[in-house]
């Protein structure tokens, strides 16, 4: 699979996170709701990194994306 291909199939599976996420309550931090951002996020990224992105930006989808497409950016 290129590069090109992964990052199309993360950019559809961070839209459909996105829409699991806003009708989701907000509330403590689970780990399926870590385990969703992992499989988005470049391989290496640490539970705790995405812990404090998910508490900084308390569940935003647009804000959650914008922080692993600069993941990517920087992986």
């Amino acid at each position: 699979m290129s590069k090109r291909d992964y990052n199309m199939q993360k950019g559809l599976q961070m839209k459909r996170l996105g829409e699991q996420i806003s009708s989701a309550p907000v509330g403590g931090i689970t780990s399926g709701e870590v385990t969703k951002y992992r499989e988005l996020c470049p391989p290496g990224t640490s539970d705790n990194q995405i812990q404090k992105l998910i508490s900084q930006y308390k569940g935003d989808a647009q804000r959650m994306e914008n922080a692993i497409n600069e993941l990517w950016e920087d992986y």
